[in-house]
């Protein structure tokens, strides 16, 4: 395992509950949380939502509307410097720049994955290799404590917002990857920034 220390948000880029640009020292690196996964954000893989829809038992609507909640969930957790830990496993993905599965340690010293799970914007599922057991149990109670109190995607409640302790940074004109291609995750991010169609 490697930490990384010190990072921040890079919220000019495209993001969501589970996966995100990382900024720290002037790198950018993406990174996928290991063994939880969001809701999605809008229908481009219909078959991701269709899937979410048949494990959490609900409509396309609210997948995709607590795939939003997680995303803003996400990024109000990540406004205080976090520390990524990775062993650099590759967890695919569709932009041209590498995507590595991470753990995510908050300022407060609470777990990014574990608090989505807690909130019902996150099941415990995907990636778990090289995690330890005793995570992984955290990850497995807090959704089923999650679907017993019908939070988010398991009934509707809401679990509580973190506080947004700053200003989101404006989305930045295109930009590329580190190939010079610009990512397709880019686009969709400043669309969905500046509310175009």
């Amino acid at each position: 395992w490697e930490k990384w220390e010190g990072c921040r948000l890079a919220t000019a880029k495209y993001y969501d509950g589970d996966s995100f640009h990382v900024a720290k020292a002037g790198k950018d690196r993406i990174f996928r949380l290991y063994a939880v996964d969001t809701a999605e954000t809008n229908d481009d893989f219909p078959e991701r939502v269709q899937e979410q829809q048949k494990y959490f038992r609900a409509t396309k609507a609210d997948v995709l509307a607590e795939g939003k909640k997680a995303e803003e969930f996400t990024r109000r957790l990540l406004q205080q410097p976090f520390t990524v830990e990775t062993q650099w496993i590759d967890a695919k993905g569709n932009s041209r720049q590498q995507r590595y599965f991470g753990k995510i340690t908050l300022s407060d010293g609470t777990d990014l994955a574990v608090r989505l799970v807690e909130a019902g914007l996150a099941r415990s599922y995907g990636m778990r290799e090289g995690l330890a057991g005793s995570y992984l149990a955290k990850l497995d109670r807090a959704e089923a404590d999650a679907k017993r109190s019908r939070l988010g995607l398991w009934g509707g409640k809401s679990a509580a917002m973190p506080e947004d302790t700053e200003e989101p940074e404006p989305a930045a004109a295109a930009e590329e990857d580190m190939t010079g291609a610009q990512s397709v995750f880019d686009q969709l991010q400043r669309e969905s920034a500046t509310g175009l169609e």
